[in-house]
């Protein structure tokens, strides 16, 4: 058995052994009937929640907004239509890492994945983490596993297939994929090897819509065009950690004196 597999049947144990269990539909976390807090709503708790209703009306009257003089209904719809559209790509992503693309799938990023190792013969995707100590439960598009003579290393990378990764997100992205590796160096706290195991945030694997020009209502992206993925390489994280630190040992803080139950 390989060191990867004997890692997975690791954590699928552990996933057993506290009663871990992901509901799709709700997208909801629970450990031993107890819903946990997912790693998306962890990391963004100090930031106000996304209002669309409100955005949406300001965006239409914003002359410098793409959506100006859209209506805020068609905007929402529109956004949801993105949303569903982004899982689609997830979706075609974790289909390709299982060995389970249709013949009808045209999977044209395949190439730029290959490029940096990622591949169905080293990688799980979609896998989900949680921790009994904070609560918590996530999952990551791709874990990556490199094995040398010495070491296992395994590093968690993310698809996103927003607008842009700029200023304004890329610190959220960071600490979605710090989190995760913190969560999994939690549940392999106990896991003998010969090797050293080192786990690291790798990619922020921006795969955008291309946009056009706006020209009437819904009719600003094409639905299933998408930009040559890019690779962006999480290498300057330090920053961050403090931060996400303090959210950590607030959350501690808050099971431990009974808040959340």
């Amino acid at each position: 058995m390989t060191e990867k597999q004997r890692i997975i049947n690791h954590l699928n144990d552990y996933k057993k052994e506290v009663g871990y269990a992901f509901v799709p539909d709700q997208h909801q976390h629970w450990m031993d009937g107890k819903k946990l807090m997912s790693v998306t709503q962890f990391i963004h708790q100090d930031k106000e929640p996304f209002d669309a209703i409100n955005i949406s009306e300001r965006c239409s009257k914003d002359t410098s907004s793409i959506y100006y003089k859209i209506e805020p209904e068609q905007i929402r719809l529109y956004w949801n239509l993105r949303t569903r559209l982004g899982t689609n790509k997830h979706a075609q992503v974790e289909r390709w890492l299982k060995h389970n693309l249709s013949k009808d799938d045209i999977f044209t990023e395949r190439s730029y994945f290959e490029e940096h190792n990622i591949i169905p013969e080293n990688t799980v995707s979609e896998f989900e983490f949680c921790s009994e100590k904070y609560m918590l439960g996530g999952i990551a598009d791709i874990v990556q596993f490199v094995e040398t003579d010495d070491k296992i290393k395994i590093y968690i990378s993310d698809v996103k297939t927003t607008n842009e990764v700029s200023d304004w997100n890329y610190e959220g992205f960071v600490r979605q994929l710090l989190t995760l590796s913190k969560l999994l160096n939690m549940m392999l706290f106990d896991f003998e090897s010969d090797k050293k195991i080192v786990i690291r945030p790798k990619y922020i694997i921006h795969i955008k819509p291309i946009q056009k020009e706006v020209r009437e209502g819904l009719d600003i992206w094409d639905l299933e065009a998408f930009e040559p993925p890019l690779f962006i390489k999480v290498d300057n994280y330090n920053d961050f950690i403090p931060r996400l630190k303090k959210l950590f040992e607030k959350r501690f803080e808050e099971i431990k004196n009974g808040y959340i139950k």
